[in-house]
């Protein structure tokens, strides 16, 4: 079975947002779980589409009879892939609209591997150029694709959060926690490493393998092995780990590579945790609103600011509430939903 994470995570809160409006039916298409071809949940209509036991081009044709079988107005497809060229051409040729949602910085400047193959590097181009619109995650995304591809339409609509009315109980059964698949740009060594400076915390690692990168997973727990203060957990419902981020005193992030902070991050922000972050910087989460730190790819300045807000009640406070401060000014659910419910009522 294959792992899910936040992009899904967030396309399920903007599914249902735009099913709660009453003025969108709204179709998923969705993997192989074992469950029914069709199941209603909240107003929406979940199809099973990829079947896992079959092979490329029997789920190609399944999803495209999938695709034709909802008759939707308007698609919204995320994740650069072949597969996107071939629903924007079927969207041209039947007439409907075609939506792109950027999930990656990559898929805009050039560092996707379907960029660097002289074959599918014509395909992202003619992609992005029969979309009806793109939307983009952050401003760096959109700059490069006005860039690359000139006059297309895009917009920035930026992840939505729901925001918990009250503040979380603090608790602090862990110091510190990393959550992510064990993908290699997610740097999960890093966090291996923080554990076994600070052998006196507690950490957690929700972790599960990435999708053909087992090898990769059972390496990184042979290389934990004998550090007694890190607990790494595999696949993990995502209410479980909103729990487990909640008991813990600091989100750490490592990722070399996003597309905007990843919703985890987010869910960290919304239950009031410090962000330390090894590399990225996205928006104004770390230097408008003091929501973390940030560390430019310093380990030794990582591991310090590890020591400094643990240690620190007072700071992690501090740091919590500007965290929760940025998402209710740039990650609102209602509010990014309701700049797509514009967009899809413009392009109906």
């Amino acid at each position: 079975m294959n792992t899910f994470g936040g992009a899904e995570v967030a396309l399920s809160l903007i599914a249902r947002e735009l099913a709660g409006t009453g003025n969108f039916d709204v179709d998923v298409l969705v993997g192989d779980y074992g469950q029914p071809d069709v199941e209603i949940f909240e107003g929406i209509s979940l199809h099973r589409s990829l079947v896992s036991k079959y092979g490329g081009l029997r789920n190609a044709l399944r999803l495209f009879s999938k695709i034709k079988e909802v008759d939707a107005d308007v698609y919204i497809q995320r994740a650069l892939a072949v597969a996107s060229t071939a629903i924007a051409l079927y969207c041209r040729f039947s007439r409907r609209r075609f939506v792109y949602w950027v999930a990656h910085d990559n898929e805009t400047d050039g560092g996707h591997p379907l960029y660097q193959s002289a074959l599918t590097s014509p395909l992202v181009s003619l992609m992005f150029r029969l979309a009806s619109h793109v939307i983009v995650q952050n401003d760096y995304e959109y700059q490069q694709l006005m860039r690359r591809f000139p006059g297309i339409a895009c917009s920035v609509i930026k992840k939505g959060i729901d925001l918990p009315r009250d503040a979380p109980p603090v608790t602090s059964e862990y110091d510190a926690i990393w959550v992510g698949r064990c993908d290699d740009w997610k740097n999960p060594d890093a966090f291996v490493r923080l554990a076994r400076q600070f052998k006196a915390s507690r950490f957690l690692m929700v972790c599960p393998p990435a999708v053909g990168k087992e090898e990769d997973h059972e390496r990184l727990v042979a290389s934990a092995s004998g550090c007694e203060n890190l607990e790494i957990v595999g696949r993990t419902a995502h209410r479980e780990v909103l729990d487990l981020v909640s008991k813990s005193r600091v989100f750490c992030f490592t990722s070399s590579q996003e597309g905007d902070w990843p919703i985890v991050v987010l869910e960290a922000a919304s239950l009031r945790k410090p962000i330390l972050s090894l590399e990225l910087n996205y928006g104004g989460l770390i230097d408008e609103f003091e929501g973390g730190r940030y560390c430019a790819g310093d380990f030794a300045l990582f591991a310090r600011e590890f020591r400094a807000i643990v240690a620190d009640e007072e700071l992690r406070e501090k740091l919590g509430n500007g965290a929760f401060s940025y998402l209710q000014k740039e990650h609102n659910t209602h509010e990014q939903t309701a700049k797509l419910v514009n967009l899809l009522n413009e392009l109906a």
